[in-house]
């Protein structure tokens, strides 16, 4: 349960500092906004194929999408906007 935890929150992180640099281009240049990262153990640092990230938000259509085999997802173009971004993985 901790090492989940951890991963979690090392997450969570990640995608943070995603968000602040896909805030960043997006002020740079105009265009929807668009969130990639790779989901990785907190740990041994090993990336985690098959989690789904689901993306939500007021005015938003639900956005699924799955890591790959290198823990790896990119969204498409997103409506500009607070987004909640919910990570899930079985086992």
């Amino acid at each position: 349960m901790r090492t989940f935890k951890n991963l979690l929150l090392f997450t969570t992180i990640l995608l943070t500092c995603h968000l602040a640099k896909a805030n960043e281009k997006a002020d740079e240049k105009k265009g929807d906004p668009a969130i990639n990262g790779v989901v990785s153990d907190a740990e041994s640092k090993k990336p985690i194929q098959g989690v789904t990230i689901l993306i939500s938000g007021k005015g938003h259509e639900k956005k699924e999408f799955t890591t790959d085999a290198s823990g790896g997802f990119k969204t498409n173009q997103l409506v500009p906007g607070e987004v909640t971004i919910i990570l899930e993985k079985k086992g």
